[in-house]
């Protein structure tokens, strides 16, 4: 109950930062040509600068990374429902083609929202990713992973639960116990 508590307050945090600098446009939208552009979750590059490309570990390639070094054995996701990710360089690119939109056309008398996402066409199954993202892992295995990664995905919390317990907590303390046996520095 307290994860989720905290969890509620960095969501609120964070919907609050984007409420205010949307607050700020929307305060210049008389003076400056600005839009607000809402992007779904924000995915590693499709081509450009290169394929995979990404700077940071947050959303989606932290999961990928944690999987493929076989610290996360299960995801508790519906296997059937679609990611709601675009690529950073498929963002960008509708980032310059708004802001050419919004500089040459007639200004609207309220400011323009987008949200950014891709077609239903284009959208994928986290069932589908995640076979794709285990597929990537044994064709490309990182180096000095914790276990093989072959994690799972489930919707039954209590299968989730024990694939948890047993597969990550337990694990975890063991490489603990063993590192503390020989005096290294714990995980």
């Amino acid at each position: 109950l307290h994860r989720v508590d905290r969890r509620q307050r960095q969501m609120c945090i964070r919907d609050s930062t984007k409420r205010l600098a949307e607050i700020l446009v929307r305060d210049r939208y008389a003076k400056l040509p600005v839009c607000i552009v809402r992007p779904s979750i924000v995915s590693p590059a499709f081509k450009e600068p290169l394929p995979g490309w990404v700077d940071s570990l947050n959303g989606p390639p932290g999961i990928f990374l944690a999987a493929g070094k076989g610290v996360l054995r299960s995801l508790l996701v519906d296997p059937s429902s679609s990611i709601q990710a675009i690529p950073v360089d498929v963002c960008i690119s509708g980032l310059i083609v708004m802001v050419k939109h919004i500089v040459t056309s007639e200004r609207q008398p309220e400011i323009p929202v987008y949200n950014m996402t891709l077609h239903e066409s284009r959208k994928i199954t986290n069932e589908k990713m995640f076979k794709y993202a285990r597929d990537l892992g044994r064709k490309y295995p990182c180096t000095a992973g914790m276990w093989y990664p072959d994690g799972s995905i489930t919707q039954n919390v209590v299968v989730h639960a024990l694939k948890i317990f047993f597969f990550q907590w337990l694990p975890a303390y063991f490489i603990d116990l063993v590192l503390f046996v020989f005096g290294q520095k714990r995980l």
